[in-house]
């Protein structure tokens, strides 16, 4: 399944020279899981805080092939698979729209849990239903 969403690169994203530091990927990243969430899946609420389970950054990775800059226009797309009965993997690649270069691809992997006992648990059903059936 792609989900694709369009960022700007802004001021608070870069260093002096203006260049995206690598924080600021991940922001990239986050914000379209965030948008994924609440078109695709239905959440209201980033991280569904107020349910029984959390979804928490298990590992990450990010390659950097070309660097962009303040005012670039991105488009980041996410393409997304339950990997097990607990941990959701989201991969990504963004575009610099502005230079037509891939910049970055990389992964979150996300692993349910438990907030009471912080211990992994399966993604929900209804969740882990319209994960699968856009595959």
């Amino acid at each position: 399944m792609k989900f694709k969403v369009k960022e700007t690169v802004h001021v608070y994203d870069t260093d002096y020279q203006g260049i995206a530091h690598y924080a600021a990927y991940y922001r990239f990243f986050t914000d379209c899981i965030e948008a994924f969430q609440k078109q695709i899946l239905g959440q209201k609420k980033p991280n569904f805080s107020k349910g029984s389970v959390w979804f928490v950054v298990g590992e990450s990775n990010a390659h950097y092939n070309r660097p962009v800059r303040a005012g670039d226009t991105l488009e980041v797309s996410l393409d997304v698979a339950l990997v097990s009965p607990s941990v959701i993997k989201y991969a990504f690649e963004i575009k610099n729209l502005t230079t037509r270069e891939i910049s970055t691809y990389g992964y979150l992997k996300m692993v349910a849990i438990n907030p009471r006992t912080w211990k992994a648990t399966n993604v929900p059903q209804n969740i882990a239903k319209k994960i699968n059936q856009g595959r």
